[in-house]
Protein backbone atom coordinates (compact mmCIF):
# COMPACT_ATOMS: atom_id res chain seq x y z
CA UNK A 1 0.00 0.00 0.00
CA UNK A 2 1.06 3.57 -0.65
CA UNK A 3 -0.34 6.32 1.57
CA UNK A 4 -0.89 9.75 0.04
CA UNK A 5 -1.76 12.86 2.08
CA UNK A 6 -3.36 15.80 0.29
CA UNK A 7 -3.65 19.00 2.33
CA UNK A 8 -6.31 21.41 1.08
CA UNK A 9 -5.82 23.85 3.93
CA UNK A 10 -4.68 23.67 7.53
CA UNK A 11 -8.14 22.53 8.66
CA UNK A 12 -8.92 20.07 5.84
CA UNK A 13 -6.96 17.09 4.73
CA UNK A 14 -7.77 14.00 2.70
CA UNK A 15 -6.02 10.68 3.19
CA UNK A 16 -6.01 8.42 0.15
CA UNK A 17 -5.08 4.77 0.39
CA UNK A 18 -3.91 3.46 -2.95
CA UNK A 19 -3.67 -0.29 -3.18
CA UNK A 20 -1.53 -2.01 -5.76
CA UNK A 21 -3.24 -5.36 -5.09
CA UNK A 22 -6.84 -4.61 -4.14
CA UNK A 23 -8.50 -7.13 -1.85
CA UNK A 24 -11.72 -9.02 -2.59
CA UNK A 25 -14.78 -9.07 -0.35
CA UNK A 26 -16.65 -11.73 1.56
CA UNK A 27 -20.42 -12.16 1.27
CA UNK A 28 -22.36 -8.89 0.94
CA UNK A 29 -24.15 -7.61 4.06
CA UNK A 30 -27.63 -8.98 4.74
CA UNK A 31 -30.54 -6.54 4.82
CA UNK A 32 -33.84 -6.78 6.69
CA UNK A 33 -36.84 -7.65 4.47
CA UNK A 34 -34.66 -8.17 1.40
CA UNK A 35 -31.99 -10.36 -0.20
CA UNK A 36 -29.29 -10.54 -2.88
CA UNK A 37 -31.14 -10.87 -6.21
CA UNK A 38 -28.80 -13.49 -7.71
CA UNK A 39 -27.93 -15.23 -4.44
CA UNK A 40 -24.84 -14.63 -2.37
CA UNK A 41 -21.35 -16.03 -2.96
CA UNK A 42 -18.64 -16.56 -0.33
CA UNK A 43 -16.01 -14.47 -2.15
CA UNK A 44 -16.11 -11.56 -4.59
CA UNK A 45 -13.30 -9.88 -6.52
CA UNK A 46 -12.45 -6.19 -6.20
CA UNK A 47 -14.83 -4.28 -8.52
CA UNK A 48 -17.58 -6.93 -8.35
CA UNK A 49 -21.13 -5.63 -8.16
CA UNK A 50 -24.30 -7.28 -6.89
CA UNK A 51 -27.94 -6.21 -6.58
CA UNK A 52 -30.51 -6.41 -3.80
CA UNK A 53 -34.26 -6.92 -4.04
CA UNK A 54 -36.93 -6.43 -1.40
CA UNK A 55 -39.56 -8.87 -0.19
CA UNK A 56 -43.04 -8.49 -1.71
CA UNK A 57 -44.58 -5.72 0.41
CA UNK A 58 -41.41 -3.64 0.84
CA UNK A 59 -39.89 -0.78 -1.14
CA UNK A 60 -36.15 -0.43 -1.85
CA UNK A 61 -34.55 2.78 -0.61
CA UNK A 62 -31.08 3.68 -1.88
CA UNK A 63 -29.11 2.12 -4.70
CA UNK A 64 -30.05 -1.51 -5.42
CA UNK A 65 -26.43 -2.13 -6.47
CA UNK A 66 -23.38 -2.32 -4.21
CA UNK A 67 -19.71 -2.68 -5.16
CA UNK A 68 -16.71 -4.42 -3.60
CA UNK A 69 -13.90 -1.87 -3.28
CA UNK A 70 -10.62 -3.16 -1.85
CA UNK A 71 -12.19 -5.53 0.68
CA UNK A 72 -15.17 -3.33 1.64
CA UNK A 73 -18.73 -3.28 0.30
CA UNK A 74 -20.34 0.06 -0.50
CA UNK A 75 -23.38 0.78 1.73
CA UNK A 76 -26.38 -1.49 1.01
CA UNK A 77 -29.94 -0.22 0.48
CA UNK A 78 -32.75 -0.78 2.94
CA UNK A 79 -36.24 -2.21 2.45
CA UNK A 80 -39.06 -0.28 4.07
CA UNK A 81 -42.77 -0.92 4.18
CA UNK A 82 -44.37 1.39 1.65
CA UNK A 83 -47.84 2.33 2.84
CA UNK A 84 -48.91 4.17 -0.32
CA UNK A 85 -52.71 4.12 -0.69
CA UNK A 86 -54.49 2.67 -3.73
CA UNK A 87 -56.86 4.48 -6.03
CA UNK A 88 -60.42 3.30 -6.64
CA UNK A 89 -60.55 -0.20 -8.17
CA UNK A 90 -63.65 0.83 -10.17
CA UNK A 91 -61.37 1.86 -13.06
CA UNK A 92 -60.21 -1.77 -13.48
CA UNK A 93 -61.98 -3.21 -16.55
CA UNK A 94 -64.89 -5.68 -16.21
CA UNK A 95 -65.03 -5.84 -12.39
CA UNK A 96 -67.90 -4.91 -10.11
CA UNK A 97 -67.37 -3.99 -6.46
CA UNK A 98 -69.37 -5.86 -3.83
CA UNK A 99 -68.90 -3.00 -1.36
CA UNK A 100 -68.83 0.82 -1.11
CA UNK A 101 -66.38 2.46 -3.51
CA UNK A 102 -63.89 5.12 -2.30
CA UNK A 103 -61.47 7.48 -4.01
CA UNK A 104 -58.58 6.07 -1.94
CA UNK A 105 -58.05 2.82 -0.06
CA UNK A 106 -55.40 2.55 2.65
CA UNK A 107 -52.45 0.18 2.45
CA UNK A 108 -53.64 -3.21 3.75
CA UNK A 109 -57.34 -2.69 2.91
CA UNK A 110 -59.14 -5.53 1.13
CA UNK A 111 -61.98 -5.25 -1.34
CA UNK A 112 -64.62 -7.75 -2.39
CA UNK A 113 -65.39 -7.78 -6.09
CA UNK A 114 -66.78 -9.92 -8.89
CA UNK A 115 -66.90 -9.86 -12.67
CA UNK A 116 -69.49 -7.88 -14.63
CA UNK A 117 -70.07 -10.84 -16.95
CA UNK A 118 -70.59 -14.36 -15.70
CA UNK A 119 -70.59 -15.42 -12.09
CA UNK A 120 -67.19 -16.15 -10.62
CA UNK A 121 -68.44 -15.37 -7.11
CA UNK A 122 -66.71 -12.90 -4.83
CA UNK A 123 -62.97 -12.45 -5.00
CA UNK A 124 -60.67 -10.59 -2.58
CA UNK A 125 -57.93 -8.19 -3.56
CA UNK A 126 -55.63 -6.26 -1.20
CA UNK A 127 -54.05 -2.80 -1.45
CA UNK A 128 -50.28 -3.28 -1.05
CA UNK A 129 -47.89 -0.36 -1.57
CA UNK A 130 -50.25 1.52 -3.88
CA UNK A 131 -51.13 -1.53 -6.02
CA UNK A 132 -54.04 -3.98 -5.99
CA UNK A 133 -52.69 -7.51 -5.45
CA UNK A 134 -53.53 -9.87 -6.91
CA UNK A 135 -54.71 -7.56 -9.68
CA UNK A 136 -58.45 -8.17 -10.19
CA UNK A 137 -58.84 -9.73 -13.61
CA UNK A 138 -62.05 -10.72 -15.33
CA UNK A 139 -61.50 -12.58 -18.56
CA UNK A 140 -64.66 -12.17 -20.60
CA UNK A 141 -63.69 -15.30 -22.60
CA UNK A 142 -64.04 -17.39 -19.43
CA UNK A 143 -67.48 -15.99 -18.65
CA UNK A 144 -69.43 -15.55 -21.91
Amino acid sequence: YVSVLIVLSKEHQINLLISENPRGCGPPPEITNGSIAAGSLQQYQHGSRTEYECDTVFKLVGSKEIECVDGQWSPPPSCIEDKTPCGSPSSIPDIVLHQQDQLKFSHGNEILHGCKKGDAGSMRTKCLNGEWKPLPLCDCNLFP
